[in-house]
C-alpha cells in the first residue's frame, strides 16, 4: 500500500521521514531528510559594511541540512566562491554599489529569502570614547572594560597593559564586543589599557586608560575609645578605604584579641571588636590591603586608666568652719570609683570614691585645691582641680552659734525653714543645692522668718541650705524621703 503526507511551513525546521511499504509478507523501511523552509531559520553573518575596492569579504548563513543556497550580491560585488553553499565570500570593484546580499535557502517543502543590508566605507572610524573600568589593577583581579559603540566601526582591537589579559589573549584581540574582560597577572606594575575603532579603511587613534598597581591608602583616624579600658570590650572602625579589600589590625597590648582572634586580625570589615585584660597602655593599628600589598599603619594609643574627669561642680569660695559643702563630677566612662582629696585643714565628711562628696572646712582661712582622678582595678587618671579659696567669715550673731533650723527633716511633702531670730528675713536670701553643687531652689526676701518649703519637683535625696545675709552665710542639710 502507499501513504502520501504533506508538511507545512507551520514548524519550519530539518525533519526525519520514516516511508514504510508492505506486501504482506515483508515489509521494508526507509528515512529521509526534509527541509520545510523558513525565513527564521536563517541567518546571514558578516560585515555590514564594505570598503572600494576589496576583496576576501565573508557571508555566512545557518546551516541546514539538505537545503541549497541561491546568493545574489549588489552591483559591482562578485561572488568569487562559495554559490550554492550556506558561505560565500564576496569581492567589490572601484564602482560597486551599497544594497542587500539576499539569500534564496530551497528545502523539499519550500523555500525562504532572508536580506542583509550592506552600506560603504569611505572613512576611518572615529576614535572610541572613553574607556569605563576601574584604574588600579592587582595580582588575580579580573575587571570589566567599556566603551560606546563607534559609528562607521565594524569591530574594536583592544590591547592589554604589559603583564595583563584581556578576554584571555596576551596579545591584541579583536572583537566586535564593546565590552572586555581584563586580568592582571603577578608581573603587572601598571600600563596602559588602549582600544582602537576598526573598519576596511583602516583603525583609529587610540583611546587609552592608565591602569595603576597600588596598594590602598593609609587607613584615616581610628573610631573608638581610648580610655577606661582595663578588662572592657570595644568596637572600633576606619572609613573604608578606596581599593582595599581588607583590613588587619594588631597590637602590643599582651593577650588583646580582635574579634576573638589574637594578634595580628585580618577581616574584610572595617570595623572589629577589641576585648582588652589588665594592662596598661598600648597601641592598636590597622592597615589596609588589597591583591598589590598593603598600606601604612594607622595607629591609636589606648590607656587602661578611665578618662580624666571633665570638670569638678561646687563652690569656688567658702568659709572657716563651713560644714557639709558639696562637690561633684559627672560619671567617667568604665570607672569604679573616685578618688578625692581636699585642701589642708578640710575633710571628706561623706562621698569618697563616689561621684559626690561633702566636705567640712576647718579655721584656717587658705587656696587649696579640691581634686578628684577616676580610677578601676588597672590604673588611675591624673586629678582635676578645683581652686577653692577658705574665707575668714563673718558669724550671724554675736556668740557665732547661730544655726537654722529645719523642721521636720527629713521631710516628705514640705517643711518649714526657721531662721535665726537676730536675722532680717527681708534681707535674706537662701539657696537649695543639690548634690552636684547645682542650684535647684531659691528664696529671696522671705515674709518671716518661719519659712515653708515645699518639695514640689525635687527627687529623695539630701541637699544643702545656704542662708546668705548682710555677706555673711549658714549652711545645713535638708532631707527629701
Amino acid at each position: 500500500g502507499a501513504n502520501s503526507s504533506t508538511f507545512t511551513a507551520n514548524n519550519p525546521g530539518t525533519y526525519t521521514c520514516n516511508v514504510s511499504a508492505s506486501n504482506g509478507c515483508k515489509r521494508t523501511s526507509n528515512y529521509i531528510n526534509i527541509f520545510n523552509g523558513s525565513n527564521t531559520s536563517v541567518a546571514i553573518s558578516g560585515n555590514n559594511s564594505f570598503c572600494r575596492p576589496s576583496t576576501g569579504n565573508i557571508y555566512t548563513a545557518t546551516l541546514l541540512s539538505g537545503a541549497n543556497y541561491s546568493w545574489t550580491v549588489p552591483a559591482g560585488a562578485t561572488i568569487t566562491s562559495g554559490q550554492g553553499t550556506n558561505s560565500i565570500t564576496v569581492s567589490y570593484a572601484s564602482n560597486a554599489s551599497a544594497g542587500n546580499i539576499s539569500l534564496n535557502v530551497t528545502g523539499n517543502c519550500g523555500n525562504s529569502t532572508v536580506l542583509k543590508a550592506i552600506t560603504i566605507r569611505t572613512s576611518l572610524p572615529s576614535s572610541p570614547g572613553t574607556i569605563t573600568g576601574v584604574t588600579n589593577g592587582c595580582n588575580g583581579e579580573s575587571k570589566l572594560y567599556k566603551i560606546r559603540q563607534v559609528r562607521g566601526a565594524d569591530s574594536y582591537l583592544w590591547i592589554p597593559p604589559a603583564g595583563a589579559t584581556i578576554n584571555g589573549s596576551s596579545s591584541s584581540f579583536a572583537t566586535t564586543d564593546t565590552a572586555v574582560t581584563v586580568t592582571y597577572t603577578s608581573a603587572f606594575t601598571g600600563d596602559t589599557l588602549r582600544v582602537k575603532s576598526i573598519n576596511c579603511k583602516g583603525s583609529s587613534v587610540e583611546r587609552k586608560l592608565r591602569i595603576n598597581h597600588n596598594p590602598p591608602s593609609v587607613p584615616g583616624v581610628i573610631s573608638g575609645l581610648t580610655n577606661g579600658l582595663c578588662n572592657q570590650n570595644s568596637v572600633y572602625s576606619i572609613v573604608a578605604v578606596a581599593n582595599a579589600t581588607s583590613y588587619t589590625w594588631t597590637s602590643t597590648i599582651p593577650g588583646i584579641t580582635f574579634n576573638g582572634n589574637v594578634s595580628p586580625y585580618t577581616s574584610a570589615s572595617n570595623s572589629v571588636s577589641v576585648s582588652f585584660g589588665n594592662f596598661v597602655s598600648g597601641r592598636i593599628q590597622v592597615n589596609a590591603n588589597n591583591n598589590c600589598g598593603s598600606s601604612g599603619s594607622r595607629t591609636m594609643t589606648v590607656y587602661a586608666r578611665p578618662a580624666l574627669p571633665s570638670i569638678i561642680n561646687g563652690p569656688i569660695s567658702v568659709c572657716d568652719n563651713q560644714l557639709g559643702v558639696v562637690y561633684s563630677t559627672p560619671a567617667v566612662t568604665n570607672a569604679s570609683a573616685y578618688n578625692w582629696t581636699v585642701p589642708s585643714g578640710a575633710s571628706i565628711a561623706s562621698g569618697q570614691n563616689t561621684t559626690n562628696i561633702a566636705v567640712n572646712f576647718g579655721a584656717t582661712p587658705l587656696t587649696g585645691n579640691v581634686r578628684v582622678r577616676s580610677q578601676n582595678v588597672c590604673a588611675s587618671s591624673s586629678y582635676r582641680n578645683l581652686s577653692v579659696t577658705v574665707n575668714n567669715c563673718p558669724r550671724v550673731g554675736d556668740d557665732g552659734i547661730s544655726e537654722i533650723k529645719i523642721q521636720p527633716n527629713p521631710f516628705t511633702q514640705s517643711t518649714t525653714i526657721i531662721l535665726p531670730d537676730e536675722v532680717d528675713a527681708s534681707q535674706c536670701v537662701l539657696h537649695v543645692y543639690d548634690l552636684f553643687g547645682r542650684i535647684v531652689r531659691t528664696i529671696r526676701n522671705p515674709e518671716g522668718n518661719n519659712v515653708i518649703f515645699e518639695r514640689e519637683d525635687l527627687s529623695p535625696g539630701a541637699y544643702n541650705l545656704q542662708l546668705i545675709y548682710n555677706k555673711e552665710q549658714i549652711t545645713t542639710w535638708i532631707f527629701v524621703h
